[in-house]
């Protein structure tokens, strides 16, 4: 059984990022800075896993989230984890990437739009993205991620297109490379669930 829930990750791993694109989300969950680890952790519909990308201990305060979501429409999403001490941990809010095949040597960019983020556990700040600090260009307690070089003409935006909107008049814009993170404070073994209403336009 082993064997054949290993052999089903990695091919739903490698859809992500070859053939069809994808119609997800991603939100990962950082404990490194404060020491936090991370324990029974879910989403709402989709994968969930540690990181593999650094140290074996950083690994385990590090969780990624693929989520399942539709096309051309918004769709609630949601990720649960149980923090293992008290501190912050950033969240980070993405899109994914694809390739046309794995020889493919061009990404192309998958973003996706946020909107309306809350959180049961915690305290979202400015989930909405109404309040802007205007001196950085990014909603207040929300941060920009990637850079000029990585973002591949498609950088993270403040969105005030209506039509990309679900309240209010601004949400976000994000893909793997091109970020918005929002650090929170957590209580060792309190449950937290982070909400999020996602669109992703397939023409984009």
């Amino acid at each position: 059984m082993k064997h054949l829930f290993s052999l089903a990750f990695m091919l739903a791993a490698a859809a992500l990022c070859f053939g069809q694109m994808p119609a997800r989300a991603r939100i990962d969950v950082d404990g490194n800075s404060k020491l936090v680890g991370l324990t029974n952790f879910s989403v709402s519909k989709g994968s969930i896993r540690f990181a593999t990308w650094m140290k074996p201990e950083q690994n385990l305060r590090f969780i990624t989230g693929d989520i399942d979501i539709e096309k051309n429409k918004w769709t609630q999403v949601s990720i649960t984890f149980t923090p293992l001490a008290t501190g912050d941990v950033s969240l980070q809010f993405k899109g994914n990437y694809w390739k046309k095949n794995a020889e493919d040597k061009n990404i192309s960019p998958v973003p996706v739009y946020y909107d309306d983020v809350t959180a049961t556990g915690a305290v979202i700040v400015n989930g909405g993205f109404e309040e802007m600090d205007e001196e950085k260009g990014e909603p207040k307690g929300w941060y920009k991620g990637g850079s000029e070089a990585s973002w591949f003409g498609v950088p993270p935006v403040v969105n005030t297109d209506a039509a990309f909107v679900k309240s209010g008049k601004q949400s976000i814009r994000a893909w793997h490379n091109a970020v918005f993170s929002h650090y929170i404070k957590v209580t060792a073994n309190t449950p937290v669930t982070v909400s999020a209403w996602v669109y992703m336009n397939d023409k984009e």
